[in-house]
């Protein structure tokens, strides 16, 4: 395992010889009073996290790029993505393997309530995976921080649920408390722990989890509503439903009136959106 040590990480560490633990999380990462400006910067037109000189850069890039593991035997037929066509949602969220039989449920991350996976039935269904664990110093730690925030913008309505999905790095893929740690910054359902072939089977039909994200959002009628999750980056619930009219209504709002971090801050949300 890659020696992190010194770096706020969004796990805790352990360590054979030193019985110590970082417990930096999203949370205090959001409480944080440092300005947008500090913390990007623009490299060819695109927007950058600034390395802090703790770690090295490609230490960084390489933890915060480390592909996702699946067992050899799984086989998963990845499932197709478009906009404004059905997808199962509660299939995908319920599992099938004959073990997990009694598994088709998901946990409230705040209070552990569980919630049957047949009560996402029309409601919006906003499905976030994420590689986890996440280092402050990476482009990860920038969409986290958002899909945290987002989650608790949203808790209290009845119409929406977010559906986290986690899968663990490879050297960290026994370690509840790392999985326990990320939970805790959010305020949503999360596919538990324990049901680690749920979590791989979603994960792996996704395909593709860009710098350790993926997802997509439906509609009440389960009809996908946007195919990849990219464009709530900083966008916040104000863009609820999150269809393209409303998301083109939030992106022509008074930007004349904007200081220049928040315009920074929208320039990854702009361009994955309108690819």
């Amino acid at each position: 395992m890659e020696n992190l040590e010194g770096n706020d990480i969004f796990f805790p560490a352990k360590y054979e010889d030193e019985k110590k633990i970082f417990t930096s999380t999203i949370e205090g990462l959001l409480s944080s009073e440092e300005p947008p400006s500090k913390r990007f910067r623009l490299i060819k037109g695109k927007p950058q996290v600034i390395q802090k000189g703790r770690v090295k850069e490609s230490t960084v890039k390489k933890f915060d790029t480390m592909k996702p593991v699946y067992p050899d035997d799984m086989e998963v037929v990845p499932i197709t993505i478009k906009k404004g066509e059905y997808i199962d949602v509660i299939s995908l969220l319920s599992s099938n393997k004959s073990s997990d039989a009694n598994s088709n449920y998901l946990l409230r991350s705040k209070s552990f309530d569980q919630v049957q996976v047949e009560s996402l039935k029309g409601k919006y269904v906003c499905l976030c995976c994420f590689v986890v664990p996440v280092v402050l110093d990476g482009c990860q730690a920038c969409l986290a921080q958002s899909f945290s925030q987002l989650s608790h913008e949203l808790s209290s309505r009845n119409d929406f649920e977010m559906v986290l999905v986690i899968k663990m790095k490879q050297p960290w893929k026994d370690e509840k408390a790392v999985f326990d740690h990320f939970m805790s910054a959010f305020n949503c359902l999360v596919v538990p722990y324990e049901h680690a072939f749920q979590r791989d089977k979603i994960c792996m039909s996704l395909k593709r989890l860009s710098f350790g994200l993926g997802g997509f959002i439906v509609d009440p009628n389960q009809n996908v509503v946007q195919e990849r999750i990219w464009c709530l980056h900083h966008c916040g619930g104000g863009a609820f439903p999150f269809t393209d009219d409303k998301l083109l209504l939030y992106f022509n709002r008074n930007w004349e009136s904007k200081s220049i971090e928040e315009l920074l801050l929208a320039i990854p949300l702009l361009y994955f959106f309108t690819r």
